[in-house]
This record gives C-alpha cells, sequence and structure tokens, in this order.
C-alpha cells in the first residue's frame, strides 16, 4: 500500500468531502435543537413550513441521482455554511460551461469499489434488500467514471484549487489515467481448481510492476465474477483510497449542478458575499417563502382570454408553468411572472392596446394573485435591529421568515429569491418559531420564548442573526414591554443583529430620545386592581385564577410572574434588573 502513495503522487486528504461528519448544525432554536430553522424555500403549490434538515427542492434531483449523492449534498449543505470561501467557490462553479457528469457513473464506481451493490427486491413483499457483486455495467460505468472525472479536472481544476480542499487537484487528472490504464491492462485468470470455482488470479500488467512490490504484482482472491475481483484487486493495491477522492471532487461539482438546475428555474439571484465584521444583509425585491409562488390565474375570464393572455405572455408578464394537480398529475397553469410589481405591471400596460376595463380587470386580478416582493431589507452595523410592527395577518412572520432564508440560502451557496442582495457571513440563525408549550416537559408558551431569547443572548455573536416573532407573547402587556424593552437594549448594547415583530407599539419608541419617559405611568392601571364601574357587568361571565400549585381562585391577578420565568430561564441579571426598572416605570403614575 506504501507503493501506492508513490505510484499516484500526492497522496489525497485522510477525510474526503463526501465523508464528513454531520457536525452540529449551526442553527440554532428550540423546538428542533440541532436545525431549527433547516429549510428551503419550497415554491410548489406555494406551500412551506418549518421542517426537518432536508431541502424539499432537492428532493426529486436526491432520488435520481441515489443515495450516495444524496448524503453527500446533505454533507456538503452543512458543511459550506461555515465556509465563506466554498460558497464563493460553488458560485464561480456555476458561473462555468459545464463537464458531462453521469449520475449512473458516480454510483456504479461507488458500488464498484464497495465491492456489492445494494438491491431491493420488488417482488417481495416490503423492501427486503439484497446483496449482488459489481458486474460488467459497473465496470463499464466505472470507466466512464474515469474518464468523466479526468474531463472535469481539465475544465475546472483551476477554478478548484482556489480552495484548500482541492489544492493537489492539479495531479489527480495523471492519477485517474494511470488508473484507468491499470485496470484495462491487468489480467484475470479463472481458478484452474474444480472446488475453487469462485477464485480469480488478477495480474498486474508489467508496465506497472517497478512501482508495486512483487507480493502485488498477481493477486489471488475470492469473487463471484471477474469484475468482482478486479474491484478487490484495486484495494489490495491501495488504490480505492484515491478513488474516493475522485468521487468526493465529482459529487462536489455535480451537487453546483443539482442546485442551479433547481435554483434556475425560480425567481432569484446568486447573493453577493459582503465581507467586513457582523452579519449584515441588503436585499431588494425580496419574496416570501409562504407566497414565493404567485397564485394560478383561474377565476378572471378577461385575463384568461386568448387575446389579452397571447399580449401579456409575448412580453413576459404572464408565464406558463407545470404544477402538480389532481392525483399527482401535472399540468399547465398560468401565472404572473415572479417578483413582477404592480408598477412595472402598470407601466407595461400602457404600451398595449388595452381599453381601461381590461386594464383595471388586469391590475385587479395582479391584486388578487401576485406577491408584491418587499421593496429593501439592510442590516448592518448602524442598522443592527429591527422592530417589525403591523396589524394581523398583514406578513410579519412571513418578513421575518424571508430574511432568515435569504441568510440561510446564502451561506447554503443557493440563490436567494430577491431581485439582488448582498448579504454577510453569518454563523448561526436563532429564532423563536413554532415554540408551543409542554406538559412533559413542564414548559409554558412564555417559557419557551424566554429560553429562546436567552441562548441568542449567550451564544450568539455579532455574525448571528435572530429572528424573534412576536417576542415574549404569553405574559401580560405590561411585563411584555418591560421585558422586550429590557431585552432590546441588551441586543443593542452587545452588537447583536436581529429582527422582531410585536403588537405593543409602545416598543417603538426605544428610537426615540425621550422614548423612555414617554411610557411612564401608561400601565398603572394594571396593577391598581379591578376598575370601578356603574354599569351592568357581563351576565354568566366569572374570573378564574389558577394560582401556586394548579389552585383556582375566584379572584383576578394583575401578576404573571413573570421575571421568576427569567431567573429560572437564566437570563443575565443585568437585563432582569432592568425589566424590573422598567416595568416599575411603566406601571407607576
Amino acid at each position: 500500500m506504501g507503493k501506492a502513495a508513490k505510484f499516484l503522487k500526492p497522496t489525497p486528504p485522510q477525510v474526503a468531502l463526501h465523508e464528513l461528519d454531520e457536525k452540529v448544525a449551526p442553527i440554532r432554536g428550540t423546538k428542533m435543537s440541532e436545525s431549527a430553522l433547516r429549510r428551503f424555500v419550497h415554491f410548489r403549490n406555494g406551500e412551506s413550513r418549518y421542517v426537518e434538515p432536508h431541502r424539499p427542492r432537492l428532493t426529486a434531483q436526491k432520488r435520481d441521482t441515489g443515495c450516495e449523492q444524496q448524503a453527500f449534498m446533505e454533507a456538503v449543505e452543512r458543511y459550506s455554511f461555515n465556509d465563506p470561501e466554498l460558497v464563493k467557490l460553488i458560485h464561480r462553479l456555476a458561473q462555468e460551461e459545464r463537464s458531462e457528469i453521469s449520475a449512473n457513473s458516480i454510483n456504479a464506481a461507488s458500488n464498484f469499489m464497495q465491492g456489492e451493490v445494494t438491491a431491493k427486491l420488488e417482488m417481495r413483499r416490503g423492501p427486503a434488500p439484497s446483496q449482488r457483486r459489481p458486474d460488467a455495467l459497473e465496470h463499464q460505468y466505472f470507466a466512464q467514471f474515469l474518464q468523466e472525472f479526468i474531463q472535469l479536472v481539465q475544465n475546472h481544476g483551476s477554478t478548484l484549487q482556489t480552495h484548500p480542499a482541492f489544492k493537489d487537484l492539479s495531479e489527480t487528472a495523471d492519477q485517474a489515467a494511470k488508473i484507468y490504464d491499470l485496470i484495462l491492462t491487468s489480467s484475470i485468470i479463472p481458478s484452474p481448481t474444480a472446488n475453487a470455482e469462485n477464485e480469480f488470479t488478477v495480474q498486474l500488467d508489467p508496465r506497472f510492476h517497478e512501482h508495486f512490490p512483487q507480493s502485488q504484482h498477481s493477486i489471488t482472491c475470492q469473487a463471484v465474477n471477474p469484475y468482482h475481483a478486479r474491484s478487490k484487486f484495486l484495494q489490495a493495491l491501495g488504490l480505492d483510497k484515491y478513488i474516493d477522492y475522485f468521487l468526493a471532487v465529482t459529487q462536489f461539482v455535480q451537487f453546483v449542478y443539482t442546485a442551479q438546475d433547481e435554483d434556475k428555474e425560480h425567481y432569484g439571484t446568486f447573493p453577493t458575499l459582503a465581507d467586513g465584521p457582523g452579519f449584515s444583509m441588503d436585499v431588494e425585491g425580496l419574496i416570501h417563502a409562504d407566497k414565493g409562488t404567485n397564485k394560478a390565474i383561474t377565476g378572471h375570464k378577461l385575463v384568461t382570454a386568448a387575446k389579452v393572455k397571447s399580449a401579456l405572455m409575448d412580453t413576459g408578464l404572464l408565464v406558463e408553468v407545470s404544477e402538480a394537480g389532481k392525483h399527482g398529475r401535472s399540468e399547465k397553469v398560468i401565472k404572473w411572472r415572479e417578483g413582477l410589481g404592480k408598477d412595472e405591471l402598470s407601466a407595461a400596460l400602457e404600451t398595449q392596446n388595452f381599453d381601461d376595463k381590461t386594464r383595471i380587470a388586469i391590475l385587479e386580478s395582479h391584486q388578487e394573485t401576485a406577491f408584491q416582493p418587499w421593496e429593501r431589507i439592510t442590516i448592518d452595523a448602524k442598522n443592527r435591529l429591527h422592530l417589525i410592527l403591523g396589524e394581523n395577518a398583514n406578513g410579519k412572520s412571513t418578513l421575518l421568515k424571508s430574511a432568515a432564508d435569504a441568510a440561510y440560502m446564502t451561506w447554503m451557496s443557493r440563490q436567494v429569491p430577491a431581485k439582488d442582495a448582498t448579504i454577510g457571513y453569518c454563523d448561526r440563525i436563532f429564532h423563536n418559531f413554532e415554540l408551543t408549550d409542554s406538559l412533559n416537559e413542564d414548559t409554558s408558551t412564555f417559557q419557551a420564548q424566554v429560553r429562546a431569547v436567552v441562548d441568542f443572548i449567550k451564544n450568539g455573536t455579532k455574525d448571528s442573526l435572530g429572528i424573534f416573532d412576536e417576542i415574549y407573547h404569553g405574559t401580560n402587556s405590561a411585563y411584555l414591554v418591560a421585558i422586550a424593552w429590557a431585552t432590546l437594549e441588551a441586543f443593542s448594547k452587545r452588537g447583536l443583529r436581529a429582527m422582531v415583530s410585536s403588537h405593543e407599539q409602545l416598543l417603538e419608541r426605544l428610537q426615540h430620545a425621550n422614548g423612555y419617559e414617554s411610557i411612564k405611568g401608561l400601565y398603572a392601571h394594571q396593577v391598581n386592581g379591578a376598575a370601578t364601574s356603574t354599569g351592568k357587568p357581563l351576565d354568566g361571565f366569572s374570573t378564574t385564577t389558577v394560582g401556586a400549585n394548579y389552585q383556582l381562585k375566584s379572584e383576578p391577578t394583575f401578576d404573571s410572574n413573570a421575571f421568576k420565568v427569567l431567573e429560572e430561564a437564566g437570563m443575565p441579571n443585568s437585563i432582569i434588573t432592568r425589566a424590573r426598572e422598567v416595568y416599575a416605570h411603566i406601571t407607576t403614575g
């Protein structure tokens, strides 16, 4: 095996990219601790949700390329998040002319070197696996793989070598050529012994004798066929580690192609990677994940009339796309072009010979079935904290998810669903989505909210992004305002980047010089007992308070025990002290 290293220089890395261990995901949350935000924009049918770690948009591609490529994709996605240089490399590769890479050759090469192929017998009840050995087809694909790899290195070698993981790539094309020659010229002789019908002798071509010890010039092994014997021969010569490295490089490039094919079908762009300390984001024309795909236009007969439809499609305003219909069958539907705003549509209609009635109908259809991109989202050293206010069902939560998605997709080396984006390095994303109470864990909704924020305060850095939707909901307004006020002050002092939504309008006063004084006593009524009134009480209504140890009392309470929850969750004392000050300030007249 030592001779193999001399035969093929230099020795490949001990750990190939496709063998990278799955480290703890760099995205923090509570419910899904390892990968709480590990999802990608799922445009199909306009549906999206926070799910376990996988990428819905790559699912079909993974099924086609096999489990070997699927595992590699998952490894790359985890790894690239922490490697800005790898993301930049992927962006450069996506701009280059493609090399021919066959998924069959990748999988066959892996099967050939493993010495066995796992197949499912479809005729059996259940997915019972069976094992078969490499045959002529795997051998043929393996030889094809080596040729494809040689061409890949010639096409992309200089680009790949800009990353340390591929620094020795320049030698690998020659290495693959030597292995290819060795395979074709080695001879295989079945054993002449009658009782050893599965024994083969593989002989090395004399041209290669000087590179290997004499004991390896001829190797006898047990195998089910000559191709299986050749696989064992390569392993005995110590060449399998080189082929593993060839596979890693090829799978990496295949991942770039697969992701690129998925992304090009959707509205978006490769973001510019911003330099400089601290996470930053400058995104224009961002669309949200849940409604990234505009709705199909079916209810506006005027818009879908042949003449109008043709004119709008000729100008690129309408597009025809395939969607999964009933029973999973694909069907053609008409939608507005992704990212098409009202102003752009209005200007385009001015150039068309439509009457007023038609123009109004078109604009109404667009308003009902198309999503309007957010104009701009900016996070930087000067604009670190964003408080998101708005009415119910107006998109506050969706905006937060979209910002998180943009950061996540950038560092997964994918396109961002926006017109233009410049995004800085993000080491982790913290959030409070999908937090609920739990009887089994003795956790209330408010406790879960507090723990998510504490995690961000203690573990977040200037390179992190905090996303907190309706922060601290689950306690009464006075406590919410007091604790949120103190929390946002702490975020600011620590230089953390965060987007926080709330229905508490008073938090907006944090940005004013006299904001703190302006909220004095605004919640005094909450601690002054029951209100006196001469009006008639609500018929059949009563108040029940759940006290300590789940005891029920027929009287109101004005204390939510919120500060004790902060202490138990590990909130820093300085923040608790400040929250108490703010609470006293807003509840004292």
